[in-house]
C-alpha cells in the first residue's frame, strides 16, 4: 500500500477490476482465476497510462482510436482486494518461472526435434521472447497472479508446492 506518495503524484486505480473480485466471489466460490498481463509487484505512484500503434509507444491523446491504449497492473492492490474477499492469492511470480514452472522448456525442445529447421527456429526464438528479460523479452515484464478458492491450496506453475502452496515471489 502505497502510504508516504510525494504530493501530486499520480496512479492508476482499477476500480472495475478491484471491484470484480467482490462479485466473483459470490459467483464462483470454488474456482480460479489465473492474470497475466504486464505491471508492477507493488504498488507504486507513477502514470504508467500509454498507448501502443505499430509496435512503438505512441501518445495517447494525439491519434484517438488508432492505438491501443492501456495502464501497468497493479497487482497488489489486486492481491489485497481478493484477500479482502476471501480469496487465496497465489504470486505474482514473473512470466519467466510461471512458464518454465509448467515445463515450457521441455516442450519447447520436444516441439524442435520434430520441426523443420525454419519452425524450430521460430520455436526458439518465441520461448527467448516469453522467457527472457530485457528489451523484447515478456519474461520478467509480465506477471502472473493466481486467485483461488480459500481451498484450493495451489494452482500449477503459481503457487510453490515445496513451501505447501505459499504465494511465490516476483
Amino acid at each position: 500500500m502505497i502510504t508516504a506518495a510525494p504530493r501530486c503524484s499520480r496512479m492508476r486505480l482499477a476500480i472495475a477490476m478491484i471491484s470484480l473480485f467482490g462479485r466473483h466471489s459470490k459467483i464462483a466460490p470454488s474456482g480460479a482465476a489465473v492474470i497475466i498481463d504486464y505491471g508492477h509487484v507493488r504498488s507504486d505512484v507513477g502514470d504508467t497510462f500509454q498507448a501502443i500503434a505499430r509496435h512503438s509507444f505512441a501518445d495517447p491523446l494525439k491519434t484517438p482510436g488508432l492505438a491501443d491504449i492501456t495502464a501497468h497492473v497493479d497487482f497488489e492492490a489486486l492481491a489485497r482486494a481478493a484477500d479482502a474477499v476471501g480469496a487465496r492469492v497465489h504470486g505474482p511470480i514473473t512470466q519467466s518461472e510461471f512458464l518454465r514452472r509448467l515445463g515450457i522448456e521441455t516442450r519447447a525442445l520436444t516441439l524442435m526435434q520434430k520441426a523443420s529447421p525454419d519452425i524450430s527456429r521460430d520455436i526458439a526464438s518465441g520461448l527467448k521472447r516469453l522467457i527472457e528479460g530485457g528489451r523484447g523479452g515478456m519474461g520478467s515484464l509480465f506477471k502472473v497472479l493466481g486467485l483461488s478458492d480459500a481451498s484450493i491450496p495451489v494452482l500449477a506453475g503459481i503457487s510453490d508446492e515445496h513451501t505447501g502452496g505459499k504465494p511465490g515471489g516476483a
